[in-house]
């Protein structure tokens, strides 16, 4: 009797957790450049700094990338430079959403860090959550060679099974 009240247990939670974590593609919405069609899908999920681009109701942009030497006091290693992205997310869902700045990485040729360091006088992400057309800007700052194909990648949190979303940086 035990077995068959776990197993029923068990299916139900397997079935809830399944509907729960049902998710769109992410879509390219808008582009610096005009688009074809505003909604389409993005076969490839790679996009570029200015793109625009939506998953399950939110909008995730790259406003901008710059690189920065730092102060006397906050260098980043040698042969570094930090980076700095900007990015903006805007809950167009009818549901709040949640937003982390340990959501995003910092891929250098493979190598994937979190983008946690910090620069005087510059505003970061923080964490939050975002009501029913809700936005948020703020900075996203790794460290980097300039040279290296850099690219910011979005991959949920942790409790969605996201697709991941890649930005190429430069």
């Amino acid at each position: 009797m035990k077995k068959l009240c776990l197993l029923a247990v068990a299916a139900t939670l397997g079935i809830t957790l399944s509907a729960c974590s049902s998710s769109s593609a992410p879509t390219k919405v808008s582009s610096e450049k005009p688009a074809a069609s505003s909604k389409a899908k993005v076969e490839n999920k790679t996009f570029n700094v200015g793109d625009t681009v939506e998953i399950d109701g939110v909008h995730l942009k790259v406003n901008s990338v710059s690189f920065e030497d730092g102060s006397e006091y906050n260098e980043p290693d040698t042969g570094k430079k930090f980076v700095v992205v900007n990015v903006t997310i805007t809950n167009k869902s009818t549901k709040n959403t949640s937003y982390n700045p340990y959501d995003f990485k910092l891929d250098d040729l493979g190598n994937q860090t979190h983008l946690d360091d910090y620069l005087h006088d510059m505003e970061t992400l923080s964490s939050g959550s975002l009501a029913e057309n809700g936005s948020v800007t703020g900075n996203l700052i790794g460290q980097a060679k300039v040279e290296d194909k850099l690219k910011l990648i979005y991959t949920g949190n942790m409790f969605t099974e996201e697709e991941k979303v890649t930005f190429n940086l430069n």
